[in-house]
């Protein structure tokens, strides 16, 4: 069947504004469906098992309980109760926008529509991998979350969101860009971009059909973000996963155009997937990549998994079903990883600044899990720090800096009782926001960064710290040695700001 038959979405602004109001006025929010949904799946396709309890647990005839039955779970309702739920939008007028469709004597959503923060997002309505057509456009994932999160927000002129899938990205980057450029090879998912655009009221982005950069060759970017199909597999099937390049080829490939798209200053964050031998730095690929980039950056790992739980990972959901499939599918994917002479496969990201330099910096850190905000302001503190770091010639000059910590932390300790009176065992100073990194800290780094308030150099609050604690009478040189390492550290992860 072919792609237009099967997803009639029209550009119809009058029309699609019903369809919002609608959505708005039964409570179709963020809030509300992951209350009637349950914790955190508001932006999750729930599986058949979980649709058969949830539809038992939806008040019937309500507004709000329709949109979810249609929308989410690709559930069938009753015309009048669609009727209802989509009004001011007419049911004709849904049908002619290709939101919905007849299913004997109901209605079902032809298309998916998730909530997520002030947005709503339009993306294709498959529950079943085995049943996902080449040109599947995903809605809100996971990644695509991560990738928000991990994206510098500040004011610029122009956007790149290369392979745009459902606009996710476009729409975010759209806030705070004058204008935004979208594309994608699928041409569906253009089609939804532009049909989520204007779902928001949206009108600042611009979609282009195309692979990689060609729909932008020669121009360049103050932002550049994508999420593009990365996973290393011998798979050609589905244009949001395959790449069709051998190995981690395309990563690499992305990786290297977008660097040399970017302004001068300019950022990007590109998630990526790689190879990885036993006995290899996890960053090490990654790295040769970016040899020669023009750009410092920032390698974020996320996961690494073997071979065969990554193969296992992308076929799990044929196992309830078709179990041969399932088998089949991971001895395929296995065979065709380890013949690469990888022996795991890694997922991250990586964060880059353009910048005119002989020497620009490459730093790798693991990523915390869970990531509790976005991280955009968190990620431009560790890239100023690095500035710093790096453009010291000797470690020590870092003794004569202020510091100052960030409010943005909590100290946890962990107390054991020993002879009547608790004790400190452990303590970990954390972040509450953007990257929620941890640092351990004994008695004295604890009481040493609360000396760091930007009044006094590191060199005088090491100096304080060393006479109010067991650190007296050590030699000034050692303790400043050591007090040196962690507070670099902790400069490096954005705990602590130079003045």
């Amino acid at each position: 069947m072919a792609t237009a038959a099967r997803h009639g979405l029209r550009d119809d602004p009058a029309r699609i504004a019903q369809l919002r109001s609608a959505m708005w006025s039964a409570g179709y929010n963020s809030a509300k469906v992951a209350e009637v949904l349950g914790g955190d799946r508001q932006h999750l396709q729930p599986d058949p098992t979980q649709s058969v309890l949830l539809k038992r647990q939806l008040p019937a005839g309500q507004p709000l309980s329709t949109l979810i039955r249609l929308f989410v779970l690709g559930l069938p309702v009753a015309a009048g109760d669609a009727a209802a739920a989509l009004a001011p939008l007419s049911l004709d007028s849904a049908e002619h926008l290709g939101v919905v469709r007849e299913s004997g004597e109901q209605i079902e959503g032809s298309i998916r529509i998730t909530p997520y923060e002030d947005f709503l997002f339009a993306c294709s309505r498959v529950p079943d991998i085995a049943a996902v057509e080449r040109d599947h456009v995903m809605g809100v994932t996971r990644s695509s979350i991560n990738l928000a999160n991990l994206t510098i927000r500040r004011p610029v002129d122009l956007t790149l969101d290369l392979g745009c899938g459902s606009g996710f990205q476009s729409l975010f980057a759209a806030r705070h860009s004058s204008r935004v450029i979208a594309t994608d090879v699928n041409p569906l998912a253009i089609r939804f971009t532009e049909f989520n655009a204007r779902l928001n009221a949206v009108d600042n982005i611009e979609c282009r059909e195309g692979s990689f950069m060609e729909p932008v060759a020669g121009e360049a970017f103050d932002l550049v973000v994508t999420n593009p199909p990365f996973v290393i597999s011998p798979e050609a099937s589905l244009l949001f996963r395959d790449g069709g390049m051998r190995g981690d080829e395309l990563s690499r490939k992305v990786l290297r155009e977008v660097a040399g798209a970017l302004r001068d200053g300019a950022n990007a964050t590109v998630l990526i997937s790689w190879g990885r031998k036993a006995g290899d730095d996890w960053d090490a690929t990654p790295r040769q990549w970016l040899e020669g980039s023009g750009c410092d950056a920032w390698i974020l790992h996320q996961v690494s998994q073997p071979a065969l739980l990554h193969s296992a990972s992308w076929h799990q959901q044929l196992a309830p079903s078709n179990l041969q499939a399932y088998d089949r599918g991971i001895e395929r994917w296995t065979s065709y990883i380890t013949g690469l002479g990888f022996d795991a496969v890694a997922y991250g990201a990586t964060v880059l600044r353009r910048r005119r330099s002989e020497h620009n910096w490459v730093r790798a850190e693991e990523l915390p899990d869970p990531m509790v905000e976005p991280a955009g302001e968190h990620l431009l503190r560790m890239m100023a720090a690095q500035d710093l770091l790096s453009a010291m010639p000797d470690k020590r000059a870092l003794l004569d800096q202020k510091l100052k910590l960030v409010r943005s932390h909590r100290l946890e300790q962990a107390l054991v009782c020993s002879e009547g009176s608790y004790t400190v065992e452990q303590a970990v100073l954390r972040l509450t926001e953007g990257l929620a990194f941890r640092a351990n800290v004994d008695a004295f780094n604890a009481y040493l960064v609360t000396r760091l308030d930007g009044s006094r150099t590191l060199r005088e609050a090491i100096s304080e710290a060393a006479a109010a604690t067991t650190a007296l009478g050590t030699e000034q040189e050692d303790v400043e040695v050591a007090a040196l390492r962690s507070v670099r550290r902790m400069v490096e992860l954005g705990f602590l700001l130079p003045t």
